[in-house]
């Protein structure tokens, strides 16, 4: 069966977590509105996995950005 012709995609900014995980869901999104395959499946699993570890590098970076404070704030007195 013939495949269909890529649709071109806007570029997009990748400069921190919020938006790896933006292009994350977006990704997933695409790949789940045609029939699932097993590759497809995967390509989920993965996507999602990755997606879990840019939610607690950003997690991370937030508490760390939160300490930074409290010692400026002290550096400060």
């Amino acid at each position: 069966k013939p495949r269909k012709e890529a649709k071109r995609l806007d570029p997009i900014s990748v400069r921190s977590t919020k938006d790896i995980l933006a292009l994350l869901v977006d990704t997933i999104n695409r790949v789940r509105t045609e029939p699932m395959t097993h590759q497809k499946a995967n390509c989920v699993g993965y996507l999602a996995n990755i997606a879990i570890k840019a939610l607690e590098v950003g997690e991370l970076d937030e508490k760390l950005d939160f300490v930074r404070g409290l010692i400026g704030n002290k550096n400060k007195r």
